[in-house]
């Protein structure tokens, strides 16, 4: 039988060589998939520490509706970020949508610009002019109460917490409404 390919040597190196690139991009995809999986498990991990943190600060602002405390407990370094008589008229009083200057006045009262805060007041995102700061797991935390409402003997808050890492890469925002039953005195 005569032979087709009258030169057959250099074929096994075409391929191997071959075979090397293949196994070389077979790799470099698992390399690429490896970590890319790890890029996305740390994320994930960063919004759930930031979205437990924002947790525990609704938990918090929660606990002082149902106590009726107006400052904010020694944890986690929580500071009222406005006056306690500012925080007693959001937790005790509606708010009055269609004139926000006749709203919770004690919350202005420290402000050099009521202008400015009454704007700042009712911006919902509770990094402008919050309630309650506090640090959990090195997540700052702020607290909001954006809007009160009495329905009955009901109290209807909405509120708006943020965790977000000292860079503000990492975050975790939660809205909630909560109702509140009031007892006769």
């Amino acid at each position: 039988m005569k032979n087709l390919v009258p030169n057959e040597k250099g074929i096994a190196l075409i391929t191997t060589l071959m075979l090397m690139v293949l196994g070389s991009g077979v790799i470099a995809t698992l390399l690429y998939t490896v970590l890319y999986g790890t890029k996305i498990t740390r994320l994930g991990q960063q919004y759930t520490i930031a979205l437990d943190a924002a947790k525990g600060g609704a938990d918090l602002i929660i606990n002082m509706m149902q106590n009726e405390v107006y400052g904010p407990p020694a944890l986690a370094g929580a500071v009222a970020a406005s006056n306690t008589a500012c925080m007693e008229q959001k937790l005790t009083q509606a708010t009055f949508d269609s004139d926000p200057s006749a709203s919770w006045p004690s919350c202005c009262a420290y402000a050099a610009n009521t202008a400015d805060c009454n704007q700042d007041m009712w911006n919902s995102n509770p990094t402008v002019r919050p309630d309650l700061t506090l640090t959990l797991a090195n997540y700052q935390v702020f607290v909001k109460v954006i809007n009160t409402r009495k329905t009955g003997s009901k109290f209807l808050y909405k509120v708006n917490v943020r965790a977000q890492d000292p860079t503000g890469q990492s975050r975790a925002d939660i809205s909630f409404l909560y109702a509140l039953s009031v007892l006769p005195p």
